[in-house]
């Protein structure tokens, strides 16, 4: 079954370490430490490396301020969204939503609430990609990648001097799963992208 456990002890097996979780959650064990210390942001950035079709979402931005900069390059500032990993582009209202339409410029902002998004595009629109917690939504091979990328970052820290180059080894099965999982978002996309709430879970 699909699960976080599941994956935490896929880590194990690729580390030839003999430790199962149950719910590496509650387990208190090194093992788990390690694995937990690294989890979150090896999924974050695993989100970032590509546009991946369970994690997509296309929504409408929240206005901050019309002329943020006074007129020196954007003519308004949006929220960036509480669920956003990584902003992919403006969609242009005139055109089929997709990363291969023109590109419309915006730039990434703060001011003292949070982060912007700064564009010159009116009620702008937003391709982003969102944190996804839910492994379920994951195809298998990007579980296998998430896998291999967390093994390859606990392997200093459980495998000593990693004699054997698991943590190595770990890295390369890494991006042959990255590339795998890659190949079959691309071919099982659809042409229509319907908008989420930027909420969205």
């Amino acid at each position: 079954m699909a699960s976080k456990t599941a994956i935490a002890n896929q880590v194990m097996l690729h580390l030839k370490n003999s430790k199962t979780f149950t719910n590496v959650d509650t387990d208190t064990s090194i093992q788990a430490t390690a694995v937990l210390a690294f989890y979150d942001d090896a999924l974050r950035e695993m989100l970032e490396e590509f546009d991946w079709s369970f994690a997509k979402v296309i929504a409408d931005l929240a206005l901050v301020e019309e002329d943020p900069d006074d007129g020196a390059e954007w003519a308004f500032s949006y929220r960036w969204p509480s669920n956003c990993v990584k902003a992919r582009y403006i969609v242009d209202g005139n055109m089929q939503p997709s990363a291969e339409s023109p590109r419309i410029s915006f730039e990434e902002g703060a001011d003292t609430t949070g982060r912007l998004i700064l564009t010159n595009e009116e009620d702008a629109v937003l391709c982003y990609t969102k944190s996804v917690t839910d492994v379920t939504l994951m195809s298998t091979r990007f579980r296998n990648a998430l896998g291999y990328k967390l093994a390859n970052k606990v392997a200093p820290t459980l495998c000593g001097e990693d004699r054997g180059g698991l943590g190595m080894r770990a890295l390369q099965n890494y991006y042959l799963e990255l590339s795998a999982a890659k190949a079959l978002d691309l071919n099982q996309r659809r042409r229509d992208n319907p908008r989420e709430s930027p909420e969205a879970d």
